[in-house]
């Protein structure tokens, strides 16, 4: 479509100091508005052009995703091998469980660890109270203080007409959890007995010292502590004690412990039996990077089969499908199958089995051959070059579009009426806008 323009007089649409005669402006607008309109039913060139770019955009973020999982099964990645990571056992989680392992642990190697104590914290457990009595006062304000390491908080609760016990006990905990002292309070309720009771503990276990006080408490206006009897020591704090492999006793004011051979645990409780700690691959590590590989890879082969009418497309999904199913037998020997048209499947038993044969590790061992060599190499190059997987006729179209603004500052619209006679696009629009 070609829009008439020879109605309007350029060289009339300025007036003296550079100002934009209205009458002109006005017939401009209907000439836009025409060229608008005219432009706003896209071509199939364009129409070919948002497909494709979409398409080619999913290439990318897929074969970007499939590369990186791929290098992480072949140890190119940052993070290293999948295959490197470590995961250490316990024999008894109730009284060890594994906090974490690093790579550079000794596979096969065991540890023994002997647990006599472990690390507490200071509590000062009160009294149970009849939850719905009144033992408090009403209307009554209750002042008490806590003593961390000389670092004195002082708390004021007040006691209102019709508060029972369990209220009164919980505003206690609702105040000193207000504050930041190193002390953490909670109340409660035994259903049994229709009782509620009051504890306060340190926030951190373990003592610099034998016999250290973590904190203590006092009354200075009523008898909220003495009461609720959160002014006695009921637990002491203390330093966890263990052993590894035989040695010497060793202390930690926390339960999180450094056994050696890059794996750290928790004590749970102690034990007059060893706890032993064993060390092997991380399982479920590998078969989640197997899994993520395979729903990566068909992810990427469903973008290709949606787009299959561009021949690019059309290519690269027989690139992956007949790579997978020219594999079907080793891909077979680590749970892993095709079905006709090219789409994984895992066998999560065959797994397995797999893992504890080395099969999945050998299955990825060469970089340069295999079925998961070659889908490497297609996540590389989908993720680095997706144009390659489109026919040039899309490509044309992309480049189509991108071309209707050119570089000389002129617009085109597809009805061929340019301006550019008496002023640049931008300055032009700068003034209408």
């Amino acid at each position: 479509m070609t829009i008439n323009t020879n109605y309007m007089n350029y060289g009339n649409m300025f007036q003296s100091g550079g100002k934009v005669n209205s009458a002109s402006m006005d017939n401009l607008y209907k000439l836009l508005s025409q060229g608008q309109t005219a432009s706003k039913a896209p071509s199939d060139t364009a129409k070919l052009a948002e497909t494709t770019k979409q398409y080619m955009l999913d290439v990318k973020s897929g074969g970007t995703q499939l590369k990186g999982i791929m290098d992480g099964l072949f140890g190119k990645g940052k993070d290293g091998s999948v295959f490197e990571k470590r995961t250490a056992v316990s024999s008894d989680t109730d009284y060890l469980t594994i906090k974490s392992v690093t790579n550079d642990a000794d596979l096969g190697k065991e540890t023994k660890v002997s647990i006599s104590q472990v690390a507490t914290a200071q509590a000062n457990q009160g009294t149970g109270m009849a939850a719905y009595g009144f033992g408090f006062a009403a209307n009554t304000t209750h002042k008490f203080e806590i003593d961390v390491a000389g670092k004195k908080t002082e708390f004021s609760v007040y006691v209102a007409s019709g508060d029972n016990n369990e209220t009164v006990q919980k505003k206690i905990a609702e105040a000193i959890n207000g504050k930041n002292t190193g002390v953490i309070a909670q109340v409660a309720y035994d259903t049994a007995s229709k009782t509620s009771s009051l504890k306060l503990e340190s926030a951190s276990t373990g003592v610099n010292a034998p016999g250290e006080v973590k904190f203590s408490v006092r009354d200075i206006t009523g008898d909220a502590m003495g009461k609720t009897g959160v002014d006695k020591i009921t637990q002491n704090a203390a330093n966890a004690v263990y052993s590894v492999n035989g040695g010497p006793s060793m202390e930690s004011k926390t339960n999180n412990v450094d056994l050696g051979n890059g794996v750290t645990a928790t004590l749970k409780k102690a034990t007059t039996e060893d706890v032993s700690v064993t060390m092997g691959k991380d399982k479920t590590a590998v078969v989640n990077a197997v899994r993520e590989m395979v729903n990566s890879y068909n992810a990427l082969l469903a973008t290709a089969n949606d787009n299959k009418d561009d021949r690019g497309a059309a290519r690269l999904a027989v690139q992956l499908a007949g790579n997978a199913v020219n594999s079907q037998g080793s891909l077979g020997r680590i749970g892993v199958s095709a079905n006709d048209k090219g789409y994984l499947s895992i066998d999560e038993k065959k797994m397995d089995a797999a893992f504890e044969n080395g099969q999945i590790e050998n299955f990825f061992k060469d970089k340069n051959v295999g079925f998961a060599a070659r889908v490497s190499q297609t996540a590389d190059r989908a993720a680095g070059d997706p144009g390659s997987f489109t026919s040039v006729t899309a490509k044309s179209a992309v480049n189509a579009s991108e071309d209707r603004w050119n570089n000389s500052g002129s617009l085109t619209y597809s009805m061929n009426f340019r301006y550019s006679q008496l002023v640049s696009v931008g300055s032009l629009f700068d003034m209408l806008f």
